[in-house]
């Protein structure tokens, strides 16, 4: 999956900022009555729409159901630390191939791959440096 990860860098760090969170963020808006929400027009929709995220979902299109049923596995892998990869995989035949890119999306593929190519022993096949 070449280039992903910083693509998915990218767009977890706009996810962030647009909604608030996460280590350094501060929400630019003012709540209203008092509660985390922000103004409508505080919201740049353009991040979600950036062409790292375009360029993402278009790699994960293209891989095969079964390739992004075994990047889901090695997701769960690191999830769910008493599940073997072998049974990771089984459980993701519950996701239809359909589903399987918009989950992808939704997750935060940089937090989960590298440490799911560790616990099989991949140790350091992936570094973000190689992508570049």
């Amino acid at each position: 999956m070449p280039r992903c990860h910083g693509d998915a860098v990218a767009t977890s760090k706009r996810w962030a900022q647009y909604l608030g969170i996460g280590r350094g963020a501060r929400a630019t808006g003012t709540p209203l009555d008092g509660t985390l929400l922000r103004r409508p027009d505080d919201v740049d929709l353009a991040a979600f729409e950036s062409e790292e995220r375009r360029r993402l979902k278009a790699a994960i299109a293209q891989l095969s159901p079964d390739a992004r049923r075994e990047l889901i596995a090695l997701i769960w892998l690191v999830q769910r630390p008493l599940l073997s990869f072998e049974a990771a995989l089984r459980r993701t035949r519950r996701i239809p191939p359909a589903a399987q890119p918009g989950y992808l999306m939704g997750i935060r593929l940089e937090r989960y791959i590298p440490e799911g190519l560790r616990k099989l022993g991949c140790g350091g096949a992936w570094n973000e440096d190689d992508d570049r």
